[in-house]
């Protein structure tokens, strides 16, 4: 049955009107007679099968929608309480910073070493880098062991070797060469 013939459709008998204790006819049927169980059974009767399944088929994508969203949310609140808990525990650490060594500083340094290791060869370079140079064969444990020192010299000093040549490699009369930059390094607190 259709909602128009259900709607067209007229009923069998009139309603019985109801008197009150009084004598008094009471007014139409109220609004629960309206919503019995007969009632209900005919209205859902004559809406389409195909209806049924769309709306109820929409329903049930909007709450499988629901839920994936309640779970993305719940999965980003826990991530970010896990971030929350990284950064805590990450501690915070000083900065590095490293500056070139200035000229007087390197002057000291080669003061030292001449006292220290007689017979090599020490130059300042004009970018302050250290040429450590050896002339015979016999100095070449002298001149490792001055490379060695550099460390202990100072240890604010981060030292790195640019060049280094041993032999035939080395150009002018020395059998032995290396330049060495140093660089100071200096500790700033954490932020």
């Amino acid at each position: 049955m259709k909602l128009s013939d259900f709607l067209a459709k007229k009923p069998d008998k009139a309603p019985a009107t109801k008197k009150d204790k009084g004598g008094n006819a009471k007014k139409g049927p109220s609004i629960l007679e309206g919503l019995s169980a007969d009632m209900v059974q005919r209205a859902l009767m004559s809406l389409d099968r195909a209806a049924l399944v769309i709306v109820g088929s929409t329903w049930g994508a909007a709450m499988v929608m629901v839920a994936i969203a309640l779970y993305t949310v719940s999965l980003a609140k826990d991530a970010s309480a896990d971030l929350d808990m990284a950064l805590a525990a990450e501690p915070s650490l000083p900065r590095l910073e490293q500056t070139s060594m200035e000229f007087e500083d390197t002057n000291k340094i080669v003061e030292r070493l001449k006292k220290r290791y007689e017979g090599i060869v020490y130059e300042t370079g004009k970018n302050g880098e250290l040429l450590i140079k050896a002339t015979n064969a016999d100095s070449f444990s002298t001149w490792m062991a001055s490379l060695s020192y550099l460390d202990t010299v100072a240890p604010d000093v981060r030292w790195s070797l640019a060049a280094m040549c041993i032999g035939a490699e080395c150009q002018e009369n020395h059998l032995m060469a290396a330049t060495i930059l140093g660089r100071r390094i200096s500790y700033k607190p954490a932020e």
